[in-house]
């Protein structure tokens, strides 16, 4: 059970229509309000941004590395190929099995 007056009945509701009514008449209200969530949405997209420029940034240092490495073995390769010796850069490694009668 309710006991309560309605709102609408109240004087101060009253009051504070009829205040709303003569705001309106003497300025018409403009819907210049930003729709509903614009402002999580922005905040959301903001966020979003930081995280891709973050990514960015990394993907820029390696693409960076990975042209110097490149260079770097290129400079590598070509002096090598300079030079006159038959001996190969780096020698494969010696593998050695141990049979069964060396246990």
């Amino acid at each position: 059970m309710n006991l309560e007056p309605e709102p609408e009945s109240s004087p101060e509701w009253q009051m504070l229509a009829a205040a709303r009514r003569r705001a309106l008449a003497a300025a018409p209200l403009t819907d210049d309000s930003a729709p509903f969530g614009f402002a999580q949405r922005i905040a959301a997209r903001a966020m979003e941004l930081r995280r891709n420029e973050n990514i960015a940034c990394w993907t820029r240092w390696s693409m960076r590395a990975a042209a110097c490495a490149g260079f770097a073995a290129t400079i590598v390769a070509l002096i090598h190929s300079g030079s006159s010796s038959d001996a190969p850069l780096l020698s494969p490694p010696a593998l050695e099995i141990p049979g069964l009668s060396s246990l």
